[in-house]
């Protein structure tokens, strides 16, 4: 007995919202990355804890550092 399957190469609507919604979480990440307050908080993740002890931060601390003067944590 033999058995045969039909595969449909439609694109799905349902797959081109996901790829939308793929697209803005995209953008959405390149802009966080591009922000200066970011790039700061990298720069800072790098340093080693005695590092960061001689400027008086703590690791746990570091986002709270770096976004201290933004709207909202």
């Amino acid at each position: 007995m033999a058995h045969a399957a039909t595969i449909s190469h439609r694109p799905s609507v349902f797959a081109g919202i996901a790829n939308f919604f793929a697209a803005i979480g995209r953008g959405l990440v390149w802009m966080a990355e591009a922000n200066p307050r970011f790039k700061e908080l990298e720069r800072l993740q790098r340093m080693s804890d005695d590092d960061l002890a001689a400027r008086g931060l703590r690791r746990e601390k570091l986002v709270e550092h770096v976004f201290r003067n933004s709207a909202c944590i």
